[in-house]
């Protein structure tokens, strides 16, 4: 009986826990003593991006997530005006994986 009751104590201390991390209320900003007067936040430009090469580099060609990936990659490139080469072995290969890495890498890739 002992151990039932444990196990269930710890799998709600577990799912508070879990459920604690998806709350989506913000936390109130610190306390301000009276001579200090908040100032918004600037927003830092993010920096510019124009002429950037990136290599996207999966694990290979032919899973449908990574083809997916490299659509919505090649999207958000033509948004910000950068080029996104796709870059991967035919089949699960980690010796090819490296060598995409390493020719990346040469040609000067983010």
């Amino acid at each position: 009986m002992k151990k039932k009751l444990l196990s269930m104590l710890c799998c709600v201390a577990m799912m508070a826990a879990a459920l604690t991390g998806c709350g989506n209320q913000e936390t109130p900003a610190a306390a301000q003593t009276e001579g200090e007067t908040a100032e918004p936040a600037k927003e830092e430009a993010p920096a510019s991006a124009e002429g950037g090469k990136i290599a996207l580099i999966t694990m290979d060609s032919i899973d449908q997530h990574w083809i997916s990936l490299n659509e919505g990659a090649q999207k958000a490139a033509g948004e910000l005006g950068v080029e996104v080469t796709f870059m991967s072995p035919n089949t699960k290969d980690d010796a090819q994986q490296i060598e995409c890495v390493n020719n990346a890498v040469a040609g000067g890739y983010k």
